[in-house]
């Protein structure tokens, strides 16, 4: 019992670590008017593959009748589990980074009582 608590224990500690960590990574290259759509869309992705991933494990595992058999599938389930990470690894390992872009420059007309986005006009855009 004690192998098993501490084996959860320490994935717990890695699950921990490692969410912050890989959502920072995925937001950090986003404009701040995007971030909460892009923390709202990885925190998605991550509950879709979760969902997928127990099904596939359990998909996998099937309904074994004696022991053997139960080890048996699970050996089978890590080794699908194992694939999996593996293919995940190589996908993200060919996907292209965005490049840094360059930020625009700022105008430096002023603003005129024709332009609708000038707060401090008060035309109303027809």
């Amino acid at each position: 019992m004690g192998g098993l608590l501490g084996g959860m224990l320490v994935s717990g500690l890695g699950v921990g670590l490692s969410l912050p960590t890989s959502f920072a990574a995925g937001t950090s290259g986003l404009p701040p008017q995007r971030f909460a759509t892009g923390s709202a869309v990885l925190s998605m992705a991550r509950q879709i593959g979760l969902a997928l991933g127990v099904a596939l494990f359990v998909a996998v595992l099937g309904t074994p009748t004696t022991p053997q058999a139960t080890l048996d599938a699970f050996h089978r389930g890590w080794y699908v589990t194992a694939a999996v990470a593996v293919l995940a690894g190589l996908v993200g390992l060919r996907t292209k980074l965005p490049s840094a872009t360059t930020p625009q420059p700022i105008s430096t007309t002023p603003p005129s009582a024709d332009n609708p986005r000038d707060p401090a006009s008060n035309k109303i855009p027809t």
